[in-house]
């Protein structure tokens, strides 16, 4: 009798570590996040709502929206891209703050639905950005929200203020 119990938890425990040391190695089969998905599908065109988080309640977020007066040409565009691109981080921020506070506002309530792209800049200063999460956007954070049917279709934060 006793070697059958002997027997029995000698199979029992190899059974119990197999199992905790299999792994699954499969790559091709995990689902990668919605955002991952969709960060390479950022709208092109420049975004419907650019300001300052004033409050955000769960995915419900209240910004002030700089309305911009002034229509620049593409070649405009990019020569004040080229001329930003020479200041420091410190400059680009007073600079921005400058235009924000020259600019007319507009309180707008928007809720981000769930699985709509959040991103952020890599840090690299070469343009690019990587997954956010929506807990990262805080009062007093500069975001671009991009806007189709009155629904946010993608979100960028660029910032705190």
């Amino acid at each position: 009798m006793k070697k059958i119990i002997f027997i029995l938890v000698i199979i029992s425990a190899s059974v119990g570590f197999t199992g905790c040391t299999t792994k699954n190695n499969d790559t091709n089969n995990q689902q990668p996040s919605i955002t991952q998905n969709k960060i390479d599908e950022l709208p092109t065109r420049p975004a419907e709502i650019n300001g300052t988080v004033r409050s955000i309640e769960g995915n419900e977020i209240v910004i002030a929206n700089e309305i911009k007066n002034q229509i620049l040409t593409e070649e405009e565009k990019e020569a004040q891209k080229i001329e930003r691109q020479k200041l420091s981080q410190e400059e680009r921020q007073a600079l921005r703050q400058e235009a924000a506070a020259a600019a007319e506002i507009e309180t707008v309530t928007l809720t981000i639905p769930v699985g709509v792209p959040i991103v952020k800049a890599s840090g690299t200063g070469d343009g690019s950005v990587i997954n956010a999460q929506l807990d990262e956007i805080k009062s007093g954070s500069y975001i671009s929200i991009w806007v189709n049917d009155g629904e946010a279709e993608a979100v960028k934060l660029k910032g705190v203020n």
